[in-house]
């Protein structure tokens, strides 16, 4: 049976462990973990993430809910709009010569975010971020503004990746603290939320002033 002091039903709680415990850091990022039924489980602990759906983001699996995919009609739909969105996805990887504002803006059009509204409500960014994207004039943006683009947009690792290099950031190679921070939620927290994000900036921007 599992030490209860190990099972973080807080993501708070995982990362703040994450911050201040270098043993348990060098596991997560050396991926000696693995995901199984939404939990994130090392040899030492199990994490529950993404409990809720917040703003009415769905994301992992198109097949969550068995009940509502029991017809063969329906699983076809899905599967269909299944590659519909691959096709999409990497269409979208494959755009070399595009800035950062051309690119996250094509990944707003991709996730039905080309409302100012939406797109603020998703992401919890303003009217002039909104609108420096939308005419091509940000190129530029803090780690933090590109972040939430990222998460409020449900974007896979990947093309989160691309939109930071587009921004000039190298996650994966940088040496800044923050960088690697980013990498890391990124990489661990496939279903976070704006929520989850801001509360995560806020436990690292504690530790880092101790």
């Amino acid at each position: 049976m599992r030490d209860k002091k190990n099972v973080y039903n807080s993501f708070k709680d995982f990362i703040s462990q994450y911050l201040t415990d270098d043993g348990f850091r060098e596991t997560i990022d050396n991926g000696n973990f693995v995901f199984v039924d939404n939990y994130l489980v090392t040899n030492k602990a199990m994490t529950r993430l993404g409990v809720e759906e917040r703003l009415g983001q769905k994301r992992g699996s198109i097949f969550q809910n068995n009940e509502q995919n029991s017809s063969t009609a329906s699983r076809s739909a899905e599967i269909k709009d299944l590659y519909k969105r691959f096709e999409s996805e990497l269409e979208i990887l494959e755009m070399e010569t595009v800035s950062f504002s051309q690119l996250a803006w094509a990944h707003m059009v991709r996730c039905n975010c080309k409302s100012e509204m939406i797109f603020r409500a998703k992401t919890g960014l303003s009217e002039k971020i909104y609108k420096g994207i939308k005419n091509g004039s940000i190129n530029e943006p803090e780690v933090t503004t590109i972040m939430k683009i990222c998460v409020g947009l449900g974007l896979h690792y990947l093309h989160s990746l691309q939109l930071f290099e587009k921004a000039g950031y190298d996650l994966i190679n940088s040496s800044f603290k923050l960088h690697k921070f980013c990498n890391f939620l990124l990489r661990v927290h496939p279903n976070m939320t704006i929520y989850d994000f801001d509360d995560a900036i806020g436990e690292y921007k504690n530790v880092v002033r101790k």
